[in-house]
């Protein structure tokens, strides 16, 4: 017996190209972040990447932290909405701080800065809004086959655009 299916074609490149706008983000920050650093503001390279590895040592812990709240959350939006919500707008602000370091301020400030709008950008916001949506799946349809498919047929288009180009160029690739 075919188990019911609950998501139409569109739901699925919905579902899928959300996840696009994420991984735009995360390319932006992992692309650009060192070369701002040390071009542009004079940050040691070592340090900044002593820095990134404490906060991923962090991020660790906070997925889990995360995904149990998220199954605690009972709220008229439902469990992963408010923390989409609430993680999309801690992006936007922690991923202009990480940008916005101040150039006045002592070399220790600055660190302390970054690590700091670094942190809270890929160890709270991105992990929030991250772990809600890959729960999206599982709560929006009880049929196991499409909660894959939902995953795999959204990025379609993401994929086609991808491998479309001709110069492997990231940005290029994410433009289509």
């Amino acid at each position: 017996m075919e188990e019911k299916t609950y998501l139409k074609w569109y739901n699925k490149i919905g579902y899928g190209s959300g996840d696009i706008a994420g991984n735009v983000v995360y390319a932006f920050l992992t692309s650009f972040v060192m070369v701002y650093l040390t071009d542009t503001i004079g940050l040691a390279s070592g340090i900044v990447g002593t820095l990134i590895a404490a906060s991923k040592l962090f991020d660790g812990f906070t997925d889990v932290f995360f995904g149990s709240l998220i199954d605690k959350t009972h709220t008229k939006l439902g469990k992963a909405r408010p923390w989409m919500i609430y993680g999309y707008i801690g992006c936007a602000l922690t991923l202009v701080a990480v940008f916005a370091i101040p150039t006045s301020w002592g070399r220790t400030a600055q660190y302390a800065w970054f690590f700091i709008a670094y942190t809270l950008l890929n160890g709270v916001f991105y992990t929030a809004n991250n772990i809600a949506y890959s729960a999206l799946t599982s709560l929006v349809t009880k049929n196991s086959k499409e909660i894959g498919r939902a995953s795999t047929d959204g990025l379609l288009p993401f994929y086609f655009c991808l491998f479309n180009q001709s110069d492997n160029s990231v940005y290029n690739s994410c433009i289509c």
